[in-house]
């Protein structure tokens, strides 16, 4: 008979404890919906379940706090199994009812902090894995899907413990890249309160779109993601009345500066985010501009840049929790337009013995309510895009303004007007 694993303990690394501040304050949370076509039984999901917290320890932990100068701390005793909840008989899109459910649900003291909800459609199933910031990175959920459709498909196959530890501190640091350090602008444009409820908006984009933006992205010698994020600012400057000059933040995945025990570990390995200003008025051609988005966010993305905010994260480190929560609230109150977080070329396969995945949704709520987070996956040669905001009747035309420009720039036989530059 196989013995249970002993109770884990060990301290927030600087990293988690300025995330767990934050939650305090702002929403701090993922929500990741994997729409398969197949089946899923409710009780072989129950099974998978129990066997990828055995596999990733840390989905079976809670956060007790301790009084200063002592940290909080991850814990393993008492911690419930993780919580499942099956709707039947669902629609093709009451997911996204459920997402922005989610989203705004708190969860227990006595954790664990992640959760999970099972929408059986016929002939298909939609799995929403919904967990705090805290916890782990977006990728870290991709691989946490990979690891339960698999399970679901073979369930009786040995799943090995993968016990990723915290990265706190083995971030590679090469040498400085070379150049001047990036221009802060004068002035940028200024979010105004939130004007609706929280929405979830999403839109799949086609194999066709996707596999254009990917090629022309490579010749024009910039990535999916600036094209991404200057197509979405110039969007937002269109329908929203303010200053010119808007800026996007992004999060910094530190995974390939980590050591290859890292690469498909289950835990929190990204870095502050970095945020880019960029002139939507400045009359650069389209792509010049993604290159120039590009060169901005690979320059605030260099190893000083990197440790000058874990600095940051250490002095954070020693303050007590009151104190610690009102820097770390004035840190993330920076102005920005939009959030954007992109998972491109997804690392896992999208066949399984289950079923097919068709799309994947990251919904990111965080910052605040007045932010507009955009969460991107490809999968199987199609763009998903998810908008978790509380402005959603701009937001949706800026969904549409997006893809009607990429489509005229990368699909000219579609085109009915020529793209503005």
């Amino acid at each position: 008979m196989k013995r249970p694993r002993p109770p884990v303990e060990r301290r927030l690394t600087p990293s988690e404890w300025f995330d767990w501040l934050a939650g305090k304050d702002f929403p701090n949370q993922f929500a990741t919906t994997a729409r398969v076509r197949g089946t899923a039984d409710p009780a072989g999901l129950r099974r998978a379940l129990d066997a990828v917290s055995a596999r990733h320890p840390l989905l079976r932990t809670r956060i007790r706090p301790r009084p200063f100068p002592l940290v909080p701390v991850y814990r393993t005793a008492g911690v419930p199994p993780l919580p499942l909840r099956i709707v039947e008989h669902a629609g093709e899109h009451d997911w996204v009812r459920e997402v922005e459910t989610e989203l705004q649900q708190p969860f227990p003291a006595g954790g664990p902090l992640v959760r999970f909800v099972l929408l059986r459609r016929h002939d298909a199933f939609d799995l929403i894995m919904t967990g705090e910031h805290v916890l782990a990175d977006a990728t870290s959920y991709v691989y946490l899907l990979r690891d339960l459709l698999e399970v679901l498909g073979a369930p009786n196959r040995p799943v090995p413990v993968l016990d990723t530890p915290p990265a706190w501190g083995l971030v590679a640091s090469p040498g400085d890249q070379p150049g001047a350090p990036p221009v802060e602008p004068t002035g940028w444009n200024r979010t105004g309160p939130p004007s609706e409820c929280l929405s979830v908006l999403h839109r799949v984009w086609d194999e066709s779109l996707t596999e254009a933006l990917i090629r022309r992205c490579r010749a024009e010698r910039t990535t999916v993601h600036a094209a991404l994020a200057t197509a979405v600012l110039r969007a937002l400057a269109r329908f929203e009345e303010g200053h010119p000059i808007r800026r996007l933040s992004s999060p910094v995945n530190v995974r390939r500066r980590l050591p290859e025990l890292f690469s498909q570990g289950f835990g929190s390995y990204i870095g502050p985010s970095i945020t880019v200003a960029v002139d939507t008025s400045a009359g650069q051609d389209f792509w010049s501009a993604a290159r120039a988005f590009k060169t901005e966010l690979t320059a605030r993305n260099s190893p000083a840049a990197f440790r000058a905010s874990a600095r940051i994260l250490r002095l954070l480190y020693r303050l007590p929790g009151p104190l610690g929560r009102i820097a770390t609230r004035r840190w993330i109150a920076d102005e920005y337009d939009v959030w954007l977080t992109n998972l491109t070329r997804l690392p896992i396969p999208a066949e399984y013995p289950t079923g097919t995945l068709e799309a994947l949704h990251l919904a990111v709520h965080t910052g605040g309510p007045r932010r507009r987070v955009v969460g991107v996956a490809e999968v199987d040669g199609r763009m998903c895009l998810t908008v978790v905001s509380s402005s959603g009747s701009l937001m949706e035309k800026v969904l549409d303004e997006v893809e009607a420009d990429l489509e005229q720039r990368l699909l000219p036989g579609t085109a009915t007007v020529a793209p503005k530059e």
